[in-house]
């Protein structure tokens, strides 16, 4: 039952790394919040390894590449919640 909450855990924990992100390093400098998308799928995709390697009954794949594209798909996914957030809270 657990590995139905995998992808919703690394959207969340990489969309709570990208929010302590913007707040501490990419406040001021617009060059670093450009790069929020690129380091939110590196993010999910070392999440996805580590998670290959350290919990593999939860993760339930055989190939660490799948862990890496679903990690970052993840990462990207965060991403995307955020803009989703923006739009909702620009009106």
């Amino acid at each position: 039952m657990i590995e139905f909450f995998y992808v919703p855990f690394i959207v969340i924990l990489v969309y709570m790394l990208m929010e302590i992100y913007k707040i501490l390093i990419a406040k001021d400098k617009p060059v670093l919040k450009q790069l929020i998308p690129v380091f939110s799928c590196l993010t999910g995709m070392v999440i996805g390894g580590l998670s290959f390697y350290l919990l593999p009954d939860v993760i339930q794949t055989d190939s660490i590449a799948t862990a890496l594209t679903v990690g970052g798909a993840s990462g990207l996914a965060a991403t995307g919640m955020d803009q989703i957030f923006k739009q909702f809270n620009k009106n």
